[in-house]
């Protein structure tokens, strides 16, 4: 038994031709028709498998009483995060990017207000002061 296989695809030769020429090479020469004989193969045997094995499954457990509700603990306030110089600088970006113009005066008014004339010279202790004040002004941190 012989078994051809023939692939068309109309207008592919002109689509090919059109791409080469935009690329800048020469046309391509017109496909022909290749046949290739598939050999016939002998059918696939059998195998019987044999049915599972039913395995006997234990039982689930017993259920287990559930210990009694205590009330949990009341919500205790987050401790003040530890900002870093990196994390103050980006805010006080931000702030003048909020602003505008007006921005780099409020950031000076804030410092000043910290006792600083730069983010540099602010203690670290005096960054969560400085978090808040940013907060006031619409700076997300």
């Amino acid at each position: 038994m012989e078994i051809n296989v023939i692939i068309s695809a109309p207008g592919l030769e002109a689509a090919l031709n059109n791409l080469a020429a935009s690329l800048g090479s020469r046309a391509i020469p017109a496909p022909t028709p290749a046949y290739i004989p598939v050999q016939e193969q002998a059918p696939a045997t059998v195998t019987q498998i044999a049915a599972p094995i039913a395995t006997p499954v234990a039982p689930p457990p017993a259920p287990v009483a559930a210990a009694p509700v205590t009330p949990a603990p009341a919500p205790v306030a987050a401790a003040p995060m530890a900002y870093t110089q990196n994390d103050m600088a980006k805010a006080c970006v931000q702030l003048m990017d909020l602003k505008g113009p007006a921005g780099q005066s409020k950031l000076q008014e804030i410092m000043a207000g910290l006792g600083v004339m730069a983010l540099t010279q602010l203690s670290k202790e005096m960054y969560p002061s400085l978090a808040a004040a940013l907060r006031a002004e619409g700076v997300n941190i």
